[in-house]
């Protein structure tokens, strides 16, 4: 039987003080690029940092096993406590609209909360894939734990389902809120995949409940992406040797798959750029444009974009931060920090933000434009919003 349980909007508010301008900076650093444009102009006092991590009791080996201990969700607002809850089996967490929501697993069925409270739940164990929570309800992605199975709800009550689907995407990925799931006009789009045999693989692109676009096995070796956009669907596949970049059925351009093995779809403007690396240079590509590429000797950890503005951080092969780059210049950083997730960085409203978590000691790093702001505690940052 599925239940759910809803509780009242309460947001999590910053109080004390703002972000703009933090106090306590650490360090603030120089440098420039040429302004770019930026999504919104907002009074940057209306603005706050919000940052979620996994945190243990001091004196506990996280980064040894994360499955032992007495684990807890943090929620950091500018820096400053404003939640710490029991964490769930599984748990997938955002802050988002005012709010702190996780998703996790609890006696054989999946879970939602709120600001720590059950907010909804349904039978069986799904893993979140997607989440969008909108004025007309709650709308999620899953996935059944450890087997197919593609699922969206509202409020928990079944959209749709195919127990033969795979999801394309995470939670994890940059530049989309919605994780795997995005909001294009009225549709709630998303793609999955569907094995037909031991060795192939459709690709089914959907909207709602509605099959937009079918890619038949046979016709692509690896799919890496695919988002829609004002209702033009771009999508990311390999096919024998090369990399194709598509919008709609057309394709954009063809690398080579010995120069460029992935590439990745991010929202730029009111249309999108793809963001693709090769252990050796990056580049990227407006569709109709023209390749941009730049050559360095470290690893780009991920790419950022608002409006047309873009940011990325640079690391080595094992993941330590080497540098931030965005709109307000380049920062360096110093020590063994890392980025333990894509979304534990966002470009919003103007600003790039990042939490770094220290892998020598409990001394992380919230930083900010120019500026970083140290952050004590046992654990590791998962994510990190600005609203």
């Amino acid at each position: 039987m599925r239940r759910w349980i809803f509780v009242a909007f309460v947001a999590v508010s910053c109080t004390k003080w703002a972000l703009f301008p933090m106090p306590r900076s650490r360090t603030e650093t120089s440098g420039h690029r040429p302004p770019v444009q930026a999504v919104e102009e907002a009074a940057d006092g209306d603005r706050h940092v919000y940052l979620t991590a996994v945190i243990w009791p001091s004196g506990y080996d996280w980064q040894r096993d994360t499955a032992g201990g007495r684990a807890e969700l943090l929620l950091l607002c500018d820096g400053e406590t404003r939640m710490r809850t029991s964490l769930l089996d599984g748990s997938v967490h955002r802050f988002r609209n005012g709010a702190l929501w996780e998703a996790g697993l609890q006696e054989g069925e999946t879970v939602l909360r709120r600001n720590g409270e059950e907010f909804l739940r349904w039978e069986g164990e799904e893993s979140l894939k997607g989440f969008l929570p909108e004025k007309d309800g709650v709308y999620t992605l899953t996935q059944r734990v450890g087997a197919p199975g593609v699922r969206l709800r509202r409020n928990g009550e079944l959209l749709f389902s195919d127990d033969r689907g795979i999801v394309l995407g995470s939670m994890e990925e940059s530049g989309w809120d919605g994780g795997a799931l995005e909001r294009d006009g009225e549709g709630f789009c998303y793609g999955y995949f569907v094995r037909i045999n031991s060795s192939q693989r459709e690709f089914r692109f959907m909207e709602g409940a509605q099959l937009v676009q079918l890619r038949p096995a046979g016709s692509w070796t690896e799919i890496y992406d695919a988002r829609r956009r004002d209702g033009t669907l771009y999508l990311v596949q390999s096919s024998g040797t090369q990399l194709l970049l598509y919008k709609d059925d057309t394709p954009e351009v063809a690398f080579s798959m010995a120069k460029t093995p992935w590439a990745k779809i991010l929202p730029y403007g009111d249309s999108v750029l793809f963001f693709g690396y090769n252990g050796q240079s990056a580049w990227t590509r407006t569709p109709g444009g023209r390749t941009e590429l730049f050559t360095m000797a470290q690893h780009i950890r991920d790419y950022y974009t608002e409006g047309t503005a873009d940011a990325w951080i640079e690391s080595l092969g094992d993941g330590m931060i080497l540098s931030l780059t965005g709109p307000h210049g380049k920062v360096r950083i110093s020590g063994d920090y890392r980025l333990m997730s894509p979304v534990g960085a966002v470009l919003g409203h103007g600003h790039f933000a990042a939490g770094l978590t220290d892998f020598s000691g409990e001394d992380h790093l919230l930083c900010l434009d120019r500026q970083s702001f140290p952050l004590h505690f046992n654990g590791y940052i998962t994510s990190i919003s600005i609203e």
